[in-house]
């Protein structure tokens, strides 16, 4: 089994930052990309048998404002400078299927924590 971490940019102009650890803790793979196609090729080789974290949003429905995560967590990390920028179908890179959504969907990953799957 293979843990992928991804620190996904909201855009192609920044890097994404991608780990990959085996089932020891041993990091096998690191880089960083730019493009989904970049992401995809470099993630590949490792979604057969794997848990993904994907640090972005994933499921973004909301027209406005905070979603009710991020709104949570602004009011417990305000006072230390720190907090989720709003994810809301309002703003273009979330008017559509989300940018995490989409490369989750192009490995074959299920988003679903209650279906069973690995």
């Amino acid at each position: 089994m293979y843990f992928l971490g991804v620190d996904l940019a909201w855009g192609v102009r920044r890097p994404t930052g991608l780990a990959v650890l085996d089932e020891e803790g041993r990091l096998v793979h690191v880089s960083a990309a730019k493009t989904d196609d970049e992401i995809v090729a470099a993630l590949e080789p490792y979604v057969d048998d794997c848990l993904v974290a994907i640090d972005a949003p994933l499921i973004v429905t909301n027209p406005t404002g905070n979603r009710p995560a991020e709104a949570a967590l602004n009011k417990d990390f305000a006072r230390f400078d720190a907090g989720a920028h709003p994810s809301n179908t309002s703003k273009p890179e979330f008017s559509e299927q989300p940018r995490g959504a989409r490369i989750a969907a192009r490995l074959g990953l299920d988003m679903n924590p209650r279906s069973g799957r690995r």
